[in-house]
């Protein structure tokens, strides 16, 4: 993890080519501490978000570890719940096949 590589995240984050999940998820890609990735999120951010980062900190961390079938299977799944929720549907209802 290198100061240009966090600088790099900010600016994509900061010339909104990224949001602020993008910027967690690139803070963790680079090697950056659950207390780093909230500290450049405050300050990059603002405090408003400072109780979303570590849910969002630890499901891309669970995220990562899975095989890239479990990963495809999780993103159907938060899809589908979504739709059917746009839809008017109880999500918790839904049959994933």
């Amino acid at each position: 993890m290198s100061v240009q590589a966090i600088n790099r995240a900010l600016d994509r984050f900061q010339n909104r080519k990224s949001n602020y999940v993008e910027l967690v998820h690139d803070l963790i890609d680079i090697g950056g501490s659950d207390d780093l990735i909230q500290a450049v999120l405050i300050g990059a951010a603002g405090d408003n978000i400072k109780d979303r980062i570590a849910p969002i900190v630890s499901i891309l961390r669970g995220y990562e570890s899975l095989s890239a079938s479990e990963q495809i299977d999780v993103l159907y799944s938060v899809v589908n719940r979504q739709e059917a929720a746009g839809r008017g549907e109880n999500p918790s209802k839904i049959r994933i096949a």
